[in-house]
């Protein structure tokens, strides 16, 4: 049964034209460097974006 599923795995399909393969370089820095980075901006701008303000002593915004 491995061995059939491997063999499904591995057949190329009908008029497939795969390109280089990745070296390990670029596979890390695609499939690993590129999500933390974008994961850390994100995290970054959420941060900056819900950080609390200096408070105004509009009445707008104040109950007293």
């Amino acid at each position: 049964m491995i061995k059939s599923f491997l063999t499904l795995a591995l057949q190329q399909e009908g008029g497939a034209e795969p390109g280089p393969a990745l070296s390990a370089s670029k596979a890390i820095v695609y499939f690993l460097g590129a999500p933390v980075v974008l994961f850390v901006l994100i995290t970054i701008v959420v941060l900056i974006s819900s950080a609390d303000r200096k408070k105004s002593s509009s009445s707008l915004t104040r109950i007293d």
